[in-house]
């Protein structure tokens, strides 16, 4: 049977990509109530603020949640256990958190970009970082969803399985 690599390779790291962030707002979650020095340090004094909230702390673990989802759909794709979960379920999934992703990292790069050269005139926040990073989740993502694309149309029109 035949595997295509570079599409259970996009799988797997964004499904890394998701539980890596997923396990971020974990701690980010914990460190609100228990470690507020880490929360400091990965996130900034910008969001100071949100320390000691309650329903911040829970915005946190639900959005954790989520990228648990996004990790389990992305492998599923690629996977033999995958197949016993419908289509309509996988591939607009991916698809959706591929469109979330990229636009929420591509608006954030655009505007620090218009930071940078002065056009918006806000001070450098060291969250950019963060920007490139949900740019990163939805190329890793749409990889995945495109692969699939491509995939589903050979398999259509070779009768074999799309799942590896």
């Amino acid at each position: 049977m035949h595997r295509d690599i570079p599409s259970v390779r996009a799988a797997h790291m964004a499904s890394a990509w998701a539980l890596l962030f997923g396990a971020m707002h974990v701690v980010w979650a914990l460190a609100y109530f228990y470690w507020p020095t880490i929360g400091r340090v990965t996130l900034g004094p910008d969001f100071e603020w949100a320390f000691g909230r309650p329903w911040f702390m829970a915005y946190d673990l639900v959005v954790a949640g989520l990228f648990v989802v996004a990790a389990a759909l992305a492998v599923a794709m690629v996977r033999p256990w995958g197949a016993r979960v419908p289509r309509w379920v996988l591939v607009p999934g991916v698809w959706t958190a591929a469109m979330l992703l990229f636009l929420r990292g591509a608006v954030g790069v655009v505007m620090d970009l218009l930071v940078m050269l002065g056009a918006v005139h806000r001070a450098p926040s060291p969250l950019m970082f963060y920007d490139f990073w949900f740019l990163l989740g939805g190329i890793l993502f749409g990889a995945v969803a495109w692969q699939q694309r491509r995939r589903a149309t050979v398999a259509g029109s070779s009768s074999s399985s799309i799942w590896p």
